[in-house]
């Protein structure tokens, strides 16, 4: 089902609070993995970066890549919320985490960031404007979500060797 209908179906939410970058690059900063044997399809609703960096640091220009993946292992566990308490729990099936290690897959886009402190007058419009904007490149609503077949994924990663500033990873999906 895809549409109005999508908004009555079991709806999660899943943040990673305060992720810091990693001066290496190559940072899994939030991943999701429908694993095999969950009878369950996940549909990525929203998938949102939240600038948390508020004390003073010399930023610099992230690139982050958005990426399907297969595997997903290690990393911080993430516990992801639901929208009606009513809702069934989530298969064990499905893994969220933070710094895992991934068998990646299709890279899908890309798009860059300024780690700076989020009360430097010059970044706040942008961290704002950031914090609002869907990485989930649904412009309609009657457009598909991104859509977890089981053993399917998806990661948002890291590129650029920073590693200064913080931020939050929010992703909103629904169970089917």
């Amino acid at each position: 089902m895809t549409g109005p209908y999508d908004y009555a179906m079991p709806t999660w939410y899943a943040f990673a609070d305060a992720v810091g970058f990693d001066g290496s690059g190559n940072k899994h900063f939030f991943s999701i993995l429908n694993g095999s044997g969950s009878g369950k399809i996940l549909k990525v609703h929203g998938l949102y970066l939240v600038n948390l960096q508020v004390g003073a640091v010399t930023g610099v220009g992230a690139r982050f890549e958005v990426k399907r993946i297969a595997t997903l292992s290690g990393g911080s566990a993430i516990t992801a919320y639901a929208a009606d308490t009513r809702n069934a729990a989530l298969p064990s099936q499905v893994s969220i985490a933070t710094g895992a290690t991934i068998g990646e897959g299709a890279f899908l886009w890309a798009f860059t960031i300024l780690n700076e402190e989020i009360d430097n007058a010059n970044v706040f419009p942008a961290s704002a404007i950031m914090m609002g904007s869907n990485l989930i490149k649904r412009p309609v609503d009657w457009l598909q979500p991104l859509v977890l077949l089981e053993q399917q994924g998806l990661t948002l990663k890291q590129i650029t060797a920073t590693a200064v500033g913080q931020a939050g990873v929010l992703c909103v999906f629904t169970v089917e």
